[in-house]
């Protein structure tokens, strides 16, 4: 409540500024004018700094006006069904305060020159301005009030726009939540079918290290469900994880390499985005053939982004592939990219010596808490950086 009414209140003040300069810029004017081309063969009853102040402050009268035409507008707006009463309330309540300011300028004037107070009441000196100057008066008051409404419009547009830019950014993150979360029954499937197949063959302790290994992965998965970006190392120790699974099932028929430049570990990584271009390598580069296989995952900065390429030896893709041919994990983290980065990543298939999936985003950097600690699952990284040597799960 309290903030709400400071940034209620600060638009409010925001809103006299801007008056207060305007009308100081139109009595700067009116008194330049009424000191320069006043006739020198006829000077005025009082001095032109005195001149001048006055017209300053006669416009300044207005500025102490302009809050109650204000007030008004908000009162009657000028609009709805019956908005022709409302205008003759306008031109009722113009009247009023074209006479308040016109006071103000008799009381003023006769105040810098006190001979008009002995020459003519209050009165008719009222009457005499109110002949010259009451029309004019009056039209400044619809262009103060149509003032109000054009700020007012504006600011009801901008709030519009804001709320319009929020529920985007709510119904982009609400989607971004709903690709991620469609990618955890895809892998969650696969490995129950594994485990299942693993009882069938009553291959107890394979079976009992993968669903250990899945409580560790759903664990891992569950602290990064409100996140959206995580940091590579976090990513890679997540792979690690499902990698170890897919080693139950498939021992010594895969290998894995990685090339990662130390200092993308820190890059900030959409979370599992890996994991389903490493399962779409294992399910058509090592699942479909009875040879060992290769998957390589490697991550390199090039010129202010993050290259990110997951590679496997198998057959490729066919020569008819079409992108709808695409499964859903290869499919989500393609509407995954384009929500995150727009037009500033790229994701490609490439198709050479097996097949390699390659996403390109912008680097950012991201510190995790635990960035600092090693993995105690898996891959000495660093290592095998250095090395660039293939490292055989087993």
């Amino acid at each position: 409540m309290m903030m709400s009414w400071l940034k209620v209140n600060e638009q409010q003040w925001m809103t006299i500024r801007r008056y207060a300069v305007a009308w100081t810029l139109v009595g700067l004017i009116s008194a330049t004018q009424a000191t320069l081309l006043w006739p020198a063969s006829n000077p005025p009853p009082v001095s032109r700094l005195k001149l001048a102040v006055w017209h300053l402050l006669i416009w300044y009268g207005w500025a102490a006006l302009t809050p109650v035409v204000f007030w008004i507008a908000r009162r009657c707006p000028l609009e709805g069904r019956h908005w022709w009463s409302k205008a003759l309330l306008h031109a009722l309540a113009g009247l009023a305060v074209a006479l308040a300011h016109l006071s103000f300028f008799v009381w003023t004037w006769r105040v810098f020159e006190p001979q008009v107070a002995r020459r003519a009441p209050f009165a008719a000196s009222l009457r005499q301005v109110m002949y010259q100057g009451l029309v004019f008066e009056w039209l400044i008051y619809w262009l103060v009030l149509g003032s109000s409404y054009v700020l007012d419009y504006y600011r009801r547009y901008r709030e519009r726009d804001l709320a319009a830019a929020q529920l985007q950014r709510q119904l982009a993150e609400a989607q971004l939540q709903a690709l991620k979360m469609q990618l955890h029954p895809h892998f969650l499937f696969n490995t129950l079918n594994t485990i299942a197949t693993l009882a069938r063959k009553q291959d107890n302790d394979a079976a009992v290290r993968m669903l250990a290994g899945l409580g560790d992965l759903l664990r891992h998965t569950l602290e990064q469900a409100d996140k959206q970006e995580v940091p590579l190392r976090e990513e890679l120790d997540f792979i690690e994880r499902y990698l170890d699974i897919e080693q139950a099932r498939f021992h010594d028929r895969l290998t894995v390499r990685m090339r990662i430049a130390p200092e993308t570990l820190t890059a900030a990584v959409p979370s599992l985005i890996l994991q389903p271009l490493v399962e779409n390598a294992v399910r058509h580069g090592i699942a479909r053939r009875a040879a060992a296989g290769l998957i390589e995952i490697s991550a390199a900065r090039e010129a202010g982004q993050l290259r990110l390429q997951v590679r496997d030896d198998g057959p490729g893709l066919p020569e008819d592939f079409a992108a709808e041919d695409e499964g859903v994990g290869l499919r989500n983290t393609r509407a995954r990219l384009a929500r995150l980065y727009g037009d500033e990543h790229s994701f490609a298939l490439l198709n050479g010596a097996g097949l390699t999936v390659e996403v390109v985003i912008p680097l950012r950097r991201r510190t995790a808490e635990n960035s600092n600690k090693e993995t105690t699952h898996g891959i000495n990284q660093e290592t095998a950086m250095a090395q660039d040597s293939a490292i055989d799960h087993a």
